[in-house]
């Protein structure tokens, strides 16, 4: 008997440049107050984020859509290395905080992967270059991920550059 077939799925990556110092970036991620005002695509709010933001850490956050929708998520931080690198798990969650699938959530397909998020930030002129990715979506999904993480990166360009 041979072993299962790997699980195909697709990663969203993204580069940003933001006018702002590595330091304001690193902290709209790692700051709880600042992560709520840019975490969730245009016209969808985030009500709540609790981040632990060490290795082991945990976090866990909400979207509200304007239906009043909520989708929870949590992971574990694995890397966690101040001002240049984040590596968490992503996972659909109930407001406890507890994994769902994503079916559950209302999400169809194949999610046998796990998410991974990297996030490495680095200093380029007085700017910060922000390199994203997001791995383990399902096949077919990562055009529509991709606009929702490039509406969340508008938001976190306005909170970090003061506009």
């Amino acid at each position: 008997m041979s072993p299962p077939a790997p699980v195909r799925t697709e990663a969203v990556r993204i580069t940003r440049s933001f006018n702002a110092l590595v330091g304001t970036v690193w902290k709209a991620w790692t700051e709880p107050d600042l992560f709520r005002r840019w975490w969730a695509p245009k016209d969808v709010t985030c009500p709540s984020a609790r981040l632990d933001v060490r290795v082991g850490g945990t976090y866990l956050a909400a979207m509200r859509d304007t239906n009043g929708k909520e989708v929870w998520s949590t992971g574990t931080y694995r890397e966690v290395v101040p001002g240049e690198r984040l590596v968490y798990t992503d996972f659909f969650a109930d407001p406890d905080g507890r994994i769902i699938t994503p079916q559950q959530a209302g999400f169809t397909g194949d999610w046998s992967g796990t998410l991974v998020v990297t996030v490495v930030f680095r200093a380029e002129h007085g700017a910060t270059v922000m390199d994203l990715t997001h791995e383990g979506f399902p096949p077919g999904m990562v055009a529509d991920c991709t606009q929702g993480w490039n509406e969340c990166l508008d938001k976190l360009q306005a909170v970090v550059e003061g506009r």
